[in-house]
């Protein structure tokens, strides 16, 4: 199961917040912030669930889809930045582009997406987010969420509309949406309406045809659609590139946690030797020396006869056999760091069968293979374990590099 903390921001810092829990489509917790200021209080709540998701007002944001997009990342975001500048009227510079490609198989017709918005907006909320010591695994826009649905759907509540149909998605105020002309969106045959909202505010395009009525859209009916939507397909993530979260990697350490604990116990007890040396504390110098040795003995009976602190240096500096354990982490981290909505999981080492195994996440299965490609540059074979699979709306791999 997955529980997610959604966060639907303002149209401003200063605006109000709605934050909820959401465990699968359950609906757990849900509560009102006056504006960001109090975003604070959600961070201890951030460390217990497996998401944290802010969505931004789809008014403040750049939606758009490309038909047949470049499969090459680099050249798919070149294409977007060339086609939007002639769509909006912000200088490109001041804009931040990022994009989804087609999914793997979604054949021939499949368009990729682009979302953007001004630089200053994410450095706003970045800020924001930094002083709140909340940390965020993807924000987006909830137009995003909402594009690709299959054939009509709107929402509907006291102030704004949002509608999704094939490969557009926009919201709009009320009175501006009712202004528009919406007969491009006339019935066809076959293709699924739906409606969320006060039964009688249905818009008129929708009046008169037969169309499913999802209920109003209370926050509780908000917040479990929206957590149905992300388990259907992840939405464009705005933190990319240069507002990518960079995360701590999490190395498996076991193999070396007791050798390296007792050498690095060795290591301390010979400095505190040392320090009792230069202040002439003979008898704590020889105590601690009898101490060392003893323990060293005792710990490593193959290397008695070998001084404790070389031996400590040696197990120190001692990597996976004959290749250095940190060289080969430090690759796979500068192979990640090249790769958009990309995530190294987990590092692990098998030191009976000298093998390195790499959990991996993405929104894209072609960032995967970026990782692979750039590691191969590197000098590291890296093959999937059993191939790439879907999980909660990501592409998950295990990779093994196999090391002599």
């Amino acid at each position: 199961m997955t529980r997610r903390l959604l966060i639907f921001l303002g149209q401003s810092i200063d605006a109000p917040i709605l934050w909820g829990v959401v465990d699968e489509a359950r609906m757990i917790e849900q509560r009102r912030l006056e504006n960001a200021a109090g975003l604070s209080d959600l961070a201890d709540l951030s460390q217990e669930v497996d998401e944290t998701i802010a969505i931004l007002p789809g008014e403040q944001v750049s939606l758009l889809h490309m038909p047949a997009p470049p499969k090459s990342v680099s050249k798919f975001k070149a294409a977007a930045s060339l086609y939007l500048e002639d769509l909006i009227s912000e200088p490109i510079e001041a804009m931040h582009v990022v994009t989804q490609g087609a999914a793997k198989n979604s054949g021939a017709n499949a368009s990729g997406r682009i979302l953007s918005l001004r630089k200053t907006l994410m450095d706003e909320w970045r800020a924001v987010f930094a002083s709140a010591e909340l940390t965020l695994d993807i924000m987006t826009a909830d137009t995003a969420v909402m594009m690709g649905v299959d054939g009509v759907l709107v929402l509907r509540d006291e102030a704004r509309t949002l509608l999704a149909a094939r490969d557009i998605a926009y919201v709009c105020e009320n009175p501006l949406f009712d202004g528009l002309d919406h007969q491009a969106l006339a019935s066809s045959a076959g293709e699924a309406r739906a409606f969320m909202g006060e039964s009688d505010g249905a818009p008129a395009f929708l009046r008169g045809d037969d169309f499913e009525w999802l209920g109003p859209l209370s926050e509780q009916q908000r917040f479990e659609f929206f957590a149905r939507k992300m388990d259907a397909a992840a939405p464009i993530n705005l933190l990319q590139g240069a507002y990518r979260v960079r995360r701590a990697l999490k190395i498996d350490l076991s193999p070396w946690r007791r050798s390296g604990l007792i050498a690095a116990t060795l290591a301390g007890l010979v400095m505190a030797s040392m320090a009792a040396e230069a202040w002439q504390q003979d008898r704590i110098r020889e105590r601690w020396a009898r101490l060392t040795k003893t323990l060293h003995v005792e710990t490593f009976p193959d290397a008695a006869n070998i001084d404790p602190v070389t031996h400590a240096r040696r197990v120190l500096g001692q990597g996976a056999d004959s290749v250095s354990f940190l060289a080969v982490v430090d690759q796979f981290a500068t192979a990640a760091d090249g790769q958009d909505s990309f995530e190294i999981e987990r590092i692990s080492f098998d030191r009976v069968r000298g093998r390195f195994s790499v959990n991996v996440r993405s929104t894209t299965d072609t960032a995967i293979e970026g990782f692979r490609q750039s590691l191969a540059e590197r000098g590291v074979v890296v093959r999937d374990n059993g191939g790439y699979r879907r999980s909660k709306g990501q592409w998950v791999s295990e990779l093994l590099a196999d090391v002599k």
